[in-house]
């Protein structure tokens, strides 16, 4: 029997132009600093954003937007936290706070699922997706749920990070997933150009985020966060996406 919250995903994003979900196949990558700061930077400039933090495990985009929620309002649904700068804040925190949940397999697809079905976005010109790491059920089942999303991959140099983020490629692509292509993040001087099967000589390359050792401390500051060195090598990664962002002046 099929679940009769399917029926109700489209509806609930029916007026979401646009839904990017960023994805890695190794944790530790910088996937979710690089989902919260895109939300943040697309609503800084003037896009009406969402963003949805789906990684139950380590959930972590709420700190980077300096937030604590808690629970969330009802209205025909569950309507998301209005976070800064704008940005619509959605994920497990709400009902957990800073606990650890365990949840594993049908239970993870279950809790996703939910959100999806009742989380009232309304009218958002992008809604940013922080999938949990690896090839899993979160973001296969998530791609068959919602098939107009675009995928933007996270790796690092290492030929492990690079190698890993190729099989997710692979089985994206198997699925006739959009993945509009990878991002190399952690990059320092000289060590982005190691040859080999990474996802590079697969998929196209959207930008380079450099090693930034001051990002521990803009965690929690949006207003640093959308000036920072960071978000300047995003902004050539959301532009490759088809947003249009000004550049930075400094």
């Amino acid at each position: 029997m099929s679940d009769p919250r399917l029926s109700v995903v489209e509806r609930r994003l029916a007026k979401v132009k646009r839904i990017v979900v960023f994805a890695s196949g190794k944790g530790g990558v910088g996937k979710s600093s690089c989902s919260a700061t895109s939300a943040l930077l697309l609503a800084h400039n003037g896009y009406k954003t969402g963003l949805l933090d789906l990684d139950f495990h380590g959930a972590s985009d709420h700190i980077i937007l300096g937030m604590e929620p808690g629970l969330p309002s009802e209205e025909g649904g569950i309507l998301p936290i209005e976070g800064p700068l704008g940005v619509k804040f959605m994920g497990i925190v709400p009902f957990t706070g800073n606990h650890g949940v365990a949840l594993r397999g049908e239970a993870i697809t279950d809790a996703i699922l939910e959100l999806l079905a009742v989380v009232v976005w309304g009218e958002l010109d992008v809604l940013v997706v922080d999938m949990p790491p690896g090839i899993g059920e979160a973001i296969l089942d998530f791609s068959r749920w919602v098939d107009r999303i675009e995928v933007v991959l996270i790796s690092t140099p290492s030929i492990l990070s690079r190698q890993v983020a190729q099989r997710l490629a692979e089985v994206l692509a198997s699925g006739g997933v959009n993945t509009r292509g990878y991002l190399l993040n952690m990059v320092r001087d000289g060590n982005d150009s190691a040859t080999g099967d990474g996802a590079e000589t697969k998929a196209r390359l959207l930008g380079r985020i450099p090693y930034l050792e001051e990002l521990e401390e803009e965690i929690g500051s949006p207003s640093r966060i959308v000036s920072s060195r960071m978000s300047d090598s995003l902004r050539e990664v959301l532009r490759n996406l088809s947003f249009e962002l000004p550049f930075q002046r400094r």
